[in-house]
């Protein structure tokens, strides 16, 4: 059985389309090769997108961790409390 599809424009231009088509036919075969290959490009850039997501949410929770921790070692220092 033949997956669902949906049609969509992309408007490219014309000086980008002959560099796009022979890079296509390179790495996605003859044929439906510019399909493929902007199919590639979507899922790769998805990938990218949410790997770098997850990093900032990472670093992200880093550095809260960070500067709360710093936060705790002022309110310690200015109320003269040894470190735990």
């Amino acid at each position: 059985m033949m997956e669902s599809t949906e049609k969509v424009t992309v408007r490219i231009p014309k000086r980008n389309m002959a560099q796009i088509k022979k890079h296509a036919e390179k790495y996605d075969g003859q044929g439906n090769s510019l399909n493929r290959f902007i199919l590639r490009a979507i899922t790769n850039q998805i990938e990218r997108d949410t790997a770098l997501e997850a990093i900032f949410e990472m670093e992200k929770a880093t550095h809260y961790k960070a500067l709360h921790e710093a936060q705790e070692r002022e309110i310690r220092h200015m109320h003269g409390y040894a470190k735990e």
